[in-house]
């Protein structure tokens, strides 16, 4: 089967609801988005959520009584009490929580801004839970041969968890993981990716759509040349993902699955993220940063861009999951528009 890719009915009907606009304007629209709901709203969500770790933690309570009394700021005892809630499970967990932000932020923007349904955005009905459980199987079998790559030779091998883990913390973090992943492919793919695909070529939007992801993740620890290269491949796997199935329900599992997986079940770092609660653990033995990514994770090595390639290609090789003439049908025939491939 040649490599295909048709034009989805979710750009078809975002292309006919709302206006495209020039690709510069496109990306101003979007880190405005991205800063009103990725920094303020989700930013405030981590700042309510934060008050019962903060009025438990001893550092800011000295904090607090220094305060009342009148004395001088104690600049330790702040630093104490960052530190206090980063190692805390339960304030990593609620950055995952804090995603519920973005999401409302992005919903909010397509259907009252941009008066785009929710269901160019991929938010489909039909088959949600086949294509959800669907998603997250691709997603762990996906992230779980990278892991295989790796052992196989031998740059990365299992050793004691270094953070506890228990049901109710796993369960927490799984429910967290299914916000966070989400939220980035409906702000990166559902969003941004088809506002772009409704006036530029496919390849464009899928392009610009990936590298904006790379760089979102460019403030993280340990990120290096070969991180961004995966995490763009990345972008470009879930945009053609999400394409092909005609909703983001699939890939939002897909990204949840991934991260969760590589955080919470073989405990290795998401992205250069703190060390997480996780049934089992993983480490990189030295010398092999380029295969297994290093300090940053999976992500920043060459088994994930080997895993990556394969599933793009897999992806472009499967029949789309929308019926042949369903696009026409709802005003949009396959390969017509700007949009086409």
């Amino acid at each position: 089967m040649p490599f295909s890719l048709s034009e989805p009915r979710m750009l078809a009907e975002a292309r006919q609801q709302s206006k495209s606009r020039p690709l510069a304007i496109e990306i101003l629209i979007y880190v405005a988005v991205f800063v009103a709901a990725g920094i303020v709203l989700e930013g405030g969500v981590m700042l309510v959520g934060l008050i019962p770790l903060l009025l438990a933690d001893g550092a800011f309570q000295d904090i607090v009584r220094g305060a009342l009394a009148g004395g001088a700021p104690d600049v330790s005892l702040y630093d104490s009490a960052v530190n206090g809630i980063l190692a805390n499970p339960l304030g990593t967990a609620l950055m995952l929580f804090a995603t519920i932000g973005m999401i409302a932020g992005v919903l909010v923007f397509c259907r009252f801004i941009e008066r785009r349904k929710l269901a160019t955005l991929g938010l489909r009905r039909g088959h949600v839970l086949r294509e959800y459980l669907v998603g997250l199987l691709v997603g762990a079998a996906m992230l779980s041969a990278a892991l295989g790559i790796c052992v196989l030779a031998g740059t990365m091998t299992p050793t004691e968890a270094t953070v506890g883990a228990t049901g109710v913390l796993i369960a927490l973090f799984f429910v967290g993981f299914v916000f966070q992943g989400m939220s980035e492919e409906l702000l990166c793919r559902g969003y941004f990716c088809v506002s772009l695909a409704r006036r530029q070529r496919m390849a464009v939007a899928i392009g610009t759509s990936a590298v904006v992801f790379g760089l979102m993740h460019v403030p993280n620890d340990g990120f290096t040349a070969l991180a961004f290269v995966n995490i763009v491949v990345f972008g470009v796997f879930a945009a053609l993902y999400m394409l092909k199935r005609g909703s983001i329900w699939g890939i939002g599992a897909v990204h949840t699955a991934w991260n969760f997986m590589q955080g919470c079940f073989f405990g290795i770092s998401v992205s250069g993220a703190s060390p997480m609660p996780s049934l089992f653990s993983f480490v990189g033995t030295e010398g092999g940063q380029l295969l297994n990514g290093g300090s940053f994770g999976l992500e920043g090595g060459l088994a994930v861009t080997l895993v990556l390639a394969c599933g793009i290609a897999a992806v472009l090789l499967t029949k789309s999951a929308e019926r042949p003439g369903a696009e026409a049908a709802e005003g949009g025939g396959p390969g017509s528009g700007p949009g086409s491939a």
